[in-house]
């Protein structure tokens, strides 16, 4: 079992959920209300994922 120990689960980093907290909500429904393009509205708050998923 110490494999269990370096596994890996695709898609994740150290704060996937706090990521999604920072594009989802208020942005998200702005991107489909049409207030924002996709492009900008991920734009705006691509600094504030990154540190959040950032490597400590």
């Amino acid at each position: 079992m110490e494999s269990f120990n370096h596994q890996t689960q695709p898609n994740q980093t150290l704060d996937t959920q706090g990521a999604r907290l920072l594009y989802r909500g208020n942005n998200l429904n702005e991107i489909w209300d049409g207030v924002v393009t996709a492009k900008d509205g991920l734009t705006r708050v691509r600094a504030q994922v990154e540190a959040v998923i950032a490597p400590k």
